[in-house]
């Protein structure tokens, strides 16, 4: 199994557990669309982008999925991220499962980025390394 492969089997699992959507069918047509917009509830950095694209994709695949930044880019809170619009009650089910993914991404890269701020600066951990710098592993 490829990577693509992997991660669309991962997503419809995700979409299986989250379930039939009572909201959506009682209060949206088939016919319905909708635009939606994410928004940063807090700053980070953001990740998973293409990952909650091929979400709502998965759903419907007339969604049009804008991203307004990029995967590793340092977001403040209220920052814009992307917009979605497509089939409303496709958009409502699958937006759960999206930000989920996002959350979870951004988080980890988010607390990435602040280990790697904090050890900017140091020495190789690595023993012996810092003796012999001439050997390729060593230096690249």
């Amino acid at each position: 199994m490829n990577t693509r492969e992997l991660i669309n089997r991962i997503i419809d699992l995700a979409l299986e557990e989250d379930g039939y959507d009572v909201t959506a069918n009682a209060i949206f047509s088939e016919t319905d669309r909708l635009e939606a917009v994410f928004t940063a509830k807090s700053s980070g950095v953001i990740a998973g982008l293409d990952v909650a694209e091929t979400v709502f994709k998965r759903l419907d695949d007339t969604a049009i999925f804008e991203k307004k930044v990029c995967d590793g880019d340092r977001v403040d809170n209220g920052t814009v991220l992307a917009s979605i619009t497509g089939n409303a009650g496709k958009l409502l089910k699958a937006e759960r499962v999206a930000l989920n993914f996002m959350q979870r991404m951004s988080g980890i890269a988010t607390m990435t980025a602040m280990f790697v701020r904090e050890l900017e600066g140091t020495k190789d951990c690595t023993a012996g390394y810092e003796k012999d710098r001439s050997r390729p592993e060593a230096s690249g």
